[in-house]
C-alpha cells in the first residue's frame, strides 16, 4: 500500500472509533508510522484526509458509473457507502467550520450536480433560477445527511434516496 493510501486508511480506522475533534495529526502519525513531513507532503491537515477519502471513493467507485440518467441508483450507492461506514461518518458529520466534511460535501455535491446539469442540458451556463434551485437542493441534501447520520442511519438508504428524489425539481432529474 502506498503512503498516501496508508494515511487515508489509518484516518478511516481511527475515525471509526474516535470523534474527529479528538483526533490529532500525531495520532495519525503514531498509528501509521509515517513522519510529520511525509504527512504534510500528501495532505494539508486531517480535514483534507477525510475529504479526500470521500471524494476518491465516490469518484472512483460510484460516479465513474454515472451516465447522466441514473440519479437514483447513484444516490442510493452513495447512501449505502455512508450506511456501511456509519460509525466513521457519525464522527465527522457534525464538525463545523472551514474545511469541515459537510462544507466539503456541499461544494463537492454542488459542483457534481452543476456539471451534470450543464452537460446534459447542453447549456453553457445555468440560469439564476436554476442556480438558486441547485443551491437549495444541495443544502437540503447535506442537512438530510447530517440528520440521517445523527439518527443512526435508521431509515434505509433506499427510502432516504426515494424521499429525497421526490423533492428534486423534475427539470434537474430530466437532465
Amino acid at each position: 500500500m502506498n503512503t498516501r493510501k496508508l494515511l487515508i486508511v489509518t484516518v478511516k480506522q481511527l475515525l471509526e472509533k474516535k470523534k474527529f475533534d479528538e483526533l490529532t495529526v500525531q495520532d495519525i502519525l503514531d498509528t501509521s508510522g509515517i513522519s510529520r513531513g511525509t504527512f504534510y507532503r500528501y495532505f494539508s491537515d486531517k480535514y483534507d484526509v477525510v475529504n479526500t477519502y470521500y471524494k476518491e471513493y465516490v469518484t472512483e467507485n460510484i460516479l465513474s458509473k454515472f451516465d447522466g440518467t441514473n440519479h437514483i441508483s447513484i444516490t442510493t450507492e452513495i447512501l449505502n457507502f455512508i450506511y456501511e461506514n456509519k460509525s466513521y461518518f457519525s464522527n465527522i458529520a457534525f464538525v463545523e467550520g472551514q474545511n469541515s466534511f459537510c462544507e466539503f460535501l456541499y461544494d463537492f455535491s454542488y459542483l457534481a450536480y452543476k456539471t451534470n446539469c450543464l452537460h446534459n442540458s447542453k447549456q453553457n451556463e445555468l440560469s439564476e433560477e436554476q442556480l438558486f434551485k441547485l443551491d437549495l437542493i444541495t443544502f437540503q441534501q447535506v442537512y438530510q445527511f447530517k440528520k440521517w447520520v445523527s439518527e443512526g442511519c435508521k431509515t434505509s438508504p433506499d427510502d432516504v434516496c426515494r424521499w429525497s428524489q421526490d423533492l428534486i425539481p423534475k427539470e434537474f432529474l430530466s437532465y
